[in-house]
């Protein structure tokens, strides 16, 4: 059986889209943290809750909920259509990336061709 080649930089890539996306709901839910405590700020029974609440959210779910909270970015002329595209890619990342990959692993610029996806991923989310 030939061997595989070097994977390496396709799942440092990957990760790093990845980590990426939850880079940019971090920043989002820090925020939304920041807006409960302003908006209580006399109720630590408040702020726990907007912070467990906060916690459960998707990344969909905090990026709609940053809108409404920060209505600014929801009138901007390219933030809900960026944060719906950083949605989307990153849930196709995490859940459905790897299947169509299976044959590109098996070639050196298959796993070139993945690497260099992932790497444009994570420019989107950096850029979102």
């Amino acid at each position: 059986m030939p061997e595989l080649p070097s994977q390496k930089q396709m799942w440092d890539a990957y990760g790093h889209a990845l980590g990426a996306a939850a880079g940019l709901e971090l920043v989002m839910r820090v925020a939304l943290l920041d807006a409960a405590r302003k908006a209580n700020p006399d109720s630590a029974e408040a702020r726990q809750a907007a912070l467990a609440s906060i916690l459960r959210m998707t990344l969909g779910q905090t990026a709609q909920r940053f809108m409404v909270i920060y209505p600014k970015f929801a009138e901007h002329e390219v933030f809900p259509e960026a944060i719906e595209n950083a949605t989307n890619f990153r849930n196709y990342l995490a859940h459905h990336f790897l299947e169509g990959k299976l044959a590109g692993l098996r070639t050196e610029a298959g796993v070139q061709l993945i690497a260099l996806e992932c790497m444009e991923y994570t420019d989107h989310f950096s850029t979102s």
